[in-house]
């Protein structure tokens, strides 16, 4: 896997330029300001609109368990909190790829 890291503090609109730009096959976001409901749909909706539904997009970050049906019914796939094993995650990706 190549890993494309863009930083900390990424509008939704420089994510999904990301997209666009480097046509990845998984988008993983990390939010631990608890922006997650904020955030989320925003990125899911412009990558909508520039008709990119063929990337994988999950989670990481303090995400409760009552706001994972919310960003589900957004496409959102996976939710992964701190600790969580790096296997763990390369394993999801693998079995979740669109493409």
């Amino acid at each position: 896997m190549e890993v494309i890291y863009t930083g900390i503090h990424q509008t939704p609109e420089d994510i999904v330029n990301t997209v666009i730009q480097e046509d990845p096959d998984a988008v993983m976001l990390s939010i631990l300001s608890g922006s997650h409901n904020a955030l989320c749909p925003v990125i899911m909706e412009k990558l909508k609109e520039h008709e990119i539904d063929d990337v994988l997009v999950a989670v990481g970050g303090i995400i409760p368990d009552e706001d994972k049906p919310l960003l589900e019914k957004h496409g959102l796939k996976g939710f992964y909190g701190p600790g969580t094993e790096l296997k763990t995650i390369v394993e999801f990706v693998k079995n979740n790829l669109k493409r």
